[in-house]
């Protein structure tokens, strides 16, 4: 049995927000007086990557251990050290990606690092950015932008963010205009067996638009059909399954937000009730939970739990924490080919994966993915099967296997 396009829906991984070095000082009455606001967003006039960078000396010096250095990286970097600087809550994976699409960096996936000490020894700050890096890999090229700052309490921060960079994007305006057509020209940076863009438009579900695969350049063109905000990404088959490379937001005759937006899914309170995994609530029970009340709300209808699926997603769950890499075929089968070897039959199956810090930002990670919503939204899929397996890291490694019969 073969594993066609169409058959995957565009099924892919999110990665978790990467370890994080945070600190456990008081902040300074004067740190205090600024703390808690939050600074308006200013969206960058386009998408693209990679872009000239900037930054003292001692943040390049920092920047080469950490990856190459990446300007709509830097941006958000920045905007970590500014948010740390007011005492405001650390960035989770939604919000990182959101500051990402803010700055124009198109690449998914972001990790985030802050160090904070009394003095910064550089020597030392290489040694921990070294541990760092070395807790996360995947396929392309390690991208980072890196800032220092000194407090004014005369503390000394690193704040850094990290991808590996798959592609990259040429110019993308953020703003456009009803009825105008946005061009996408990628190259990939790895081989790539195919590739699709997928929209998703203010209204409706999510689509594909014709794309172009040739060597590594990945070509496609749609249109900004009606006012509101749109999101593109680009899919590519790099080996292990179909991954997002690219992302970008586009706001057709509409301002881009300037305060951060409701990054919560659908569905994602569904659970509240359950316990929670740190409580004694079971993982796929509270995964169920959000993704019933997600079709709910879109007129979908809900899955039937299947034991048999459940435990395909189990293993490939554990085969995905095993080797500490998010994607759909590692050495145990595709989708379909797992599928078959549980003697299970289907006319067409799906999967979504992720690695995320907690069940909730997976589901709004692949909520807010074009190509993941279309899988969870998919009214030809009536059988489900979940699996959640908790990382020694506090981390979840989560699959999900939809069927239809």
């Amino acid at each position: 049995m073969t594993w066609p396009r169409s058959v995957i829906s565009g099924v892919v991984a999110i990665a978790a927000l990467g370890a994080s070095v945070h600190d456990t000082r008081i902040a300074s009455a004067e740190e205090h007086a600024t703390a808690r606001t939050e600074l308006p967003w200013s969206f960058a006039a386009e998408a693209t990557s990679p872009r000239p960078t900037r930054g003292t000396p001692l943040d390049r010096e920092l920047e080469s251990v950490c990856g190459t250095a990446e300007g709509g990286l830097h941006t958000v970097a920045e905007r970590l050290m500014e948010r740390k600087a007011r005492g405001l809550p650390y960035l989770d994976l939604d919000g990182l990606s959101f500051a990402e699409r803010v700055a124009g960096e198109p690449h998914p996936w972001p990790r985030a690092f802050i160090l904070s000490t009394p003095k910064l020894d550089p020597e030392s700050a290489k040694d921990k950015l070294r541990v760092w890096r070395a807790s996360f890999g995947d396929v392309g090229e390690r991208r980072c932008g890196l800032v220092t700052r000194t407090l004014p309490s005369g503390t000394q921060v690193i704040a850094a963010i990290a991808v590996d960079a798959v592609a990259d994007l040429s110019p993308i305006p953020t703003r456009g205009r009803t009825g105008s057509w946005v061009t996408v020209d990628a190259t990939m940076l790895v081989p790539a067996t195919s590739a699709e863009v997928y929209v998703m438009a203010p209204h409706g579900a999510p689509r594909t638009v014709p794309t172009s695969l040739s060597g590594s350049k990945v070509r496609a063109r749609f249109p900004l059909s009606e006012p509101g905000a749109f999101v593109m990404q680009v899919l590519a088959d790099v080996g292990s399954g179909p991954r997002p490379v690219l992302e970008a937001n586009i706001y057709a005759d509409v301002e881009p937000p300037s305060r951060t937006p409701n990054l919560a899914a659908p569905g994602e309170h569904a659970s509240d009730g359950l316990g929670g995994l740190a409580g004694g609530g079971t993982g796929n029970a509270m995964l169920y939970a959000m993704v019933d009340a997600l079709r709910d709300s879109e007129g979908r209808g809900r899955l039937k739990r299947d034991p048999e699926l459940e435990e395909v997603a189990r293993a490939h769950a554990l085969r995905m924490k095993e080797v500490a890499q998010v994607g759909h075929s590692l050495s145990d089968g595709d989708p379909n080919e797992r599928v078959q070897n549980a003697n299970i039959s289907a006319k067409r199956v799906g999967e979504n994966v992720a690695h995320a810090e907690n069940l909730v930002n997976a589901h709004r990670a692949l909520y807010g993915s074009p190509s993941h919503r279309q899988n969870l939204l998919d009214p030809g899929w009536k059988l489900g099967g979940f699996a959640v397996i908790p990382g020694e890291d506090g981390t979840v490694w989560v699959c999900e296997v939809f069927v239809e019969r």
